[in-house]
């Protein structure tokens, strides 16, 4: 077996690798952009699902050195987001 035949391996371990997830702690909110930022990061116990799907943030939070109030995100990227992470699963 050449040199050649253990790239691929060590390509698919690299990627495997960083595929997994890490367990850094989310980045503070004073460094947040967006709201993609908002919904990836904010505590999932502090957001409340509407029935029409959007997402509401009921507090005060601290986004880039504003203060924003009952923060809501419909139906994006972000509701996407936040279904992902945070939605309780449906019993059967």
């Amino acid at each position: 077996m050449t040199s050649k035949a253990f790239i691929p391996a060590i390509l698919t371990l690299a990627s495997a690798a960083s595929a997994q997830p890490t367990s850094a702690p989310p980045p503070d909110p004073s460094t947040w952009t967006s709201s993609v930022d908002v919904a990836m990061y904010a505590p999932c116990k502090e957001w409340r699902r509407n029935a029409d799907g959007s997402w509401t943030y009921p507090g005060t939070m601290h986004v880039g050195g504003a203060s924003i109030t009952n923060i809501t995100l419909g139906h994006g990227r972000e509701a996407a987001i936040l279904d992902q992470r945070c939605a309780v699963p449906k019993k059967r």
